[in-house]
């Protein structure tokens, strides 16, 4: 509507410098009312749309970092499920291979046993490295607590059993070092 006032009033005017200067002049005022309203609205919408952009990248980080968020409480469970299977199965077959082979408690200990052998290898990352030497060694240790018998096959169950134990210490203590420091990312500001 402003528009079309000011081509109204230049129609009726010669359009020279000096009729441009008294144009101006006199209707100063209205062009100063006029300036000041598309100021204003520039300003309006430049601010509007700065804050959009701010609110969608403030958005996204927060995704981002729920998403990281909830990534890291299934890797934590994850360590928490490995370590109790883990010295769940090394307990068991402690006391599988010091005793009787015939006897009931026994039978059942060795089907949990199974059941512990089974949620472990399937926990761990076939493709990486220290994950298949945890895998040999948890099927050594099955094999020595069920096959073996007498002082031998104790020995070898405790060997085996020690072996597990140190190589699952470092295992998760490496799994939780990666944890940690996924998590300090988090903390980390995006810019």
């Amino acid at each position: 509507m402003g528009s079309l006032f000011l081509l109204f009033l230049l129609d009726h005017h010669s359009i020279s410098f000096v009729g441009l200067n008294k144009f101006i002049f006199e209707y100063r005022a209205v062009i100063l009312s006029l300036g000041t309203v598309l100021l204003i609205s520039v300003l309006a919408l430049s601010t509007t749309l700065l804050a959009s952009k701010y609110a969608d990248q403030r958005e996204l980080s927060n995704r981002r970092i729920q998403s990281e968020l909830k990534l890291s409480e299934f890797r934590q469970k994850w360590i928490d499920e490995l370590r109790a299977d883990l010295a769940r199965l090394i307990s068991i077959t402690t006391a599988i291979s010091g005793t009787a082979k015939s006897t009931d408690e026994r039978k059942l200990a060795i089907l949990e046993m199974y059941e512990i052998d089974s949620r472990i290898r399937l926990r761990l990352n076939p493709f990486e490295a220290e994950a298949q030497i945890i895998e040999q060694t948890v099927i050594q240790l099955v094999n020595s607590a069920t096959l073996s018998e007498g002082d031998e096959g104790f020995k070898a169950t405790i060997k085996n059993r020690e072996m597990l134990a140190n190589l699952s210490s470092r295992y998760l203590k490496n799994e939780w070092d990666v944890l940690r420091e996924n998590l300090k990312k988090i903390e980390k500001p995006v810019r």
